[in-house]
């Protein structure tokens, strides 16, 4: 194709389980006016068998001579993509067939909005559904959640090329957490929005790149968000506030962390609010910080109260009942045993 609207870019890398779902799913896109660039990192299966079985015209297969990562594979890919828009695409997960129509339709309306996500489910390798993920979704929840953590299915996205590739310099080579840091960076500058809809389907495999190196990505993400946290605080005083959510065991001395957190979340909202980019308005995002501190309020007390019974106990409880029980698939719910 000569100028497709949409490049669709998926990296592949010993994926063969669930890389025909992957890409029928992109070839059955209500919307049909992309390629489809698919580039082999290396794999030692059977994925390169399966992605050249295919005849279809918009797919471009390309391969690595070496396994470059998914940063260095994205990077190359975005190089050879054609549209002015791009779309990830994992290569176990499931796309929606209407997703590119709906996220290309909020994507070509402002000129300010570079980066367009969606709500997703989470399933099993079995195709099992496990929960919905349904995040922060206006360009302000969006800009305020990624200051302290990334809150966009890396699958799910669309995104302006000139935007990623020229003005950002596309993905920073890290091995891990590649995404939330570009996804920061771009929120300075531009909006980020999500189509209020289920787009997509997040495979959780055991065989996956980012199952086996979930560790590495948590680690990783933890300090994007504190060297961000860092450089909006006014003095020299070292806060732990991300890192105390991601990586705090419940101990006695929780009630001091909490009176600590408090007091550097009320100064971190204040440095926020001061570097709020003008293309978002502050009304709207004065009335998210308030309803996220009274979530917060409640994670604490929570913390509190788990501090005097058997955590562990009550951990998976809420676990089970937020797999089990559909009307405990509430937002607070779900941060709470993210953050626990």
């Amino acid at each position: 194709m000569n100028n497709p609207k949409i490049s669709v870019l998926m990296p592949v890398f010993n994926a063969e389980k669930f890389l025909r779902e992957a890409i029928n799913s992109i070839l059955n896109q209500t919307f049909k006016d992309f390629e489809f660039i698919i580039i082999n990192d290396a794999s030692t299966d059977d994925s390169k068998k399966i992605i050249i079985s295919y005849d279809d015209k918009r797919i471009r297969y390309f391969e690595n001579h070496g396994n470059l990562g998914v940063a260095g594979t994205l990077n190359r890919g975005l190089k050879l993509a054609k549209g002015d828009y791009v779309a990830r695409m994992d290569a176990d997960d499931i796309a929606y067939p209407n997703r590119f129509k709906l996220e290309y339709n909020e994507i070509i309306k402002n000129q300010t909005i570079a980066v367009v996500s969606s709500y997703y489910d989470v399933i099993d390798e079995n195709k099992k559904y496990l929960y919905t993920v349904k995040d922060a979704s206006s360009p302000e929840a969006i800009y305020y959640t990624l200051q302290f953590r990334n809150c966009l299915g890396h699958p799910t996205v669309m995104f302006k090329k000139r935007i990623i590739l020229n003005e950002l310099n596309g993905y920073h080579k890290r091995r891990e957490a590649e995404d939330y840091d570009l996804w920061l960076r771009v929120s300075k500058k531009y909006k980020i929005l999500k189509v209020k809809k289920i787009l997509h389907q997040l495979r959780i495999s055991g065989i996956s790149r980012a199952f086996q190196a979930k560790e590495k990505i948590r680690r990783n993400a933890v300090q994007i968000a504190l060297n961000n946290l860092s450089s909006l605080k006014k003095n020299s005083k070292k806060y732990n506030i991300t890192k105390f959510f991601l990586e705090m065991n419940i101990t006695s001395k929780v009630p001091y962390k909490i009176r600590e957190i408090l007091i550097v979340l009320k100064e971190l909202n204040a440095n926020i609010v001061n570097n709020l980019p003008s293309f978002l308005r502050k009304e709207k995002f004065a009335k998210y910080i308030s309803r996220q501190g009274r979530i917060i309020k409640f994670q604490l007390i929570l913390l509190v109260i788990l501090n005097r019974i058997n955590s562990k106990l009550v951990k998976n409880l809420l676990i089970y009942l937020y797999y089990k029980t559909k009307q405990f698939r509430k937002r607070y719910l779900y941060i709470s045993i993210n953050f626990l």
